[in-house]
């Protein structure tokens, strides 16, 4: 299997909880549908009030939500034409129900820990790329993350693109957990690891990183860091100063959902920096 980039969002949704964390992604959403030429919509998702006393102003809050949802579009997409929907019910139900019908192709939302849109559901079962828009001063490098498995293919050369676009450097990088200090070898005998083999897997490492790297054709630099993985990823992001964290994760069409893995998901949660989640898809069942 070869790498291949992403081709650049025809069409865009953002997801917006009107809140700071929604202000970030509308404008991170305008920024990139003037720069590719894809389609915008915003929408915002209010919750179901049901059978309650509320439910009789509901038509009044709705029409309030809208308000607030073109001042928020005028303020922060100015430059862009953006469609405006406001949704009732589950957040991420209605958020992904209309990404599949407007056939979104890249999905913009705020930051978890920063509002009420429900990120982490998005991420893990959105059909298209999800970038989690944080406020970045756009000075430091594109970060790939890459493990060498498939999933990481396109990753990296997505985030070559990224690198490209913006006139950043990549950094395509590896963590590898550490040897156990004792591992059960033949016949049930401890081998002790030495030193000798965490340089021969960090050499191992960074030979295949130059080779990706070399392949994208984009300036940059690469790195085999032993750590756990996902806390070395988030320290190396944060001590470069990077302006995208770039991660692939697996995922099936059709009926059968994607699944998170647990590095995708601290850095969708703990990442400090813009990230943008993309996925190797497989044929249904995946196979």
């Amino acid at each position: 299997m070869t790498a291949a980039a992403l081709p650049a969002p025809r069409r865009i949704l953002v997801v917006t909880d009107l809140g700071a964390a929604g202000s970030e992604a509308v404008r991170a959403g305008a920024r990139r549908a003037a720069a590719t030429g894809a389609a915008l919509a915003v929408v915002h998702v209010m919750p179901s009030v049901g059978p309650t006393a509320l439910a009789a102003h509901e038509a009044a809050v709705t029409t309030q939500v809208r308000a607030a949802l073109t001042r928020q579009v005028t303020q922060f997409a100015r430059h862009a034409r953006a469609a405006e929907f406001v949704r009732t019910g589950g957040v991420a139900e209605q958020a992904l129900a209309l990404a599949q019908g407007w056939e979104a192709d890249l999905v913009v939302t705020g930051a978890p820990e920063d509002g009420a849109v429900d990120t982490l559901r998005i991420v893990r079962h959105a059909a298209a790329p999800v970038l989690i828009a944080r406020a970045t001063d756009g000075a430091g490098p594109v970060i790939a993350c890459t493990d060498f498995s498939d999933p990481a293919l396109p990753a990296v050369q997505t985030a070559a693109d990224e690198a490209r676009r913006a006139g950043a450097r990549l950094h395509v990088l590896h963590a590898f957990e550490p040897i156990p200090a004792a591992i059960v070898g033949i016949e049930g005998r401890g081998i002790v690891p030495t030193a000798e083999w965490t340089r021969a897997r960090r050499a191992d490492a960074e030979a295949r990183l130059a080779r990706a790297l070399a392949d994208t054709g984009v300036d940059g630099d690469y790195a085999a860091l032993e750590g756990a993985v996902a806390t070395t990823l988030l320290a190396t992001a944060r001590t470069r100063g990077a302006q995208l964290l770039v991660l692939g994760t697996v995922g099936c069409t059709g009926v059968t959902r994607f699944l998170l893995g647990s590095v995708a998901e601290t850095l969708v949660r703990d990442a400090t920096c813009p990230t943008l989640i993309v996925r190797l898809a497989l044929r249904d069942g995946g196979t």
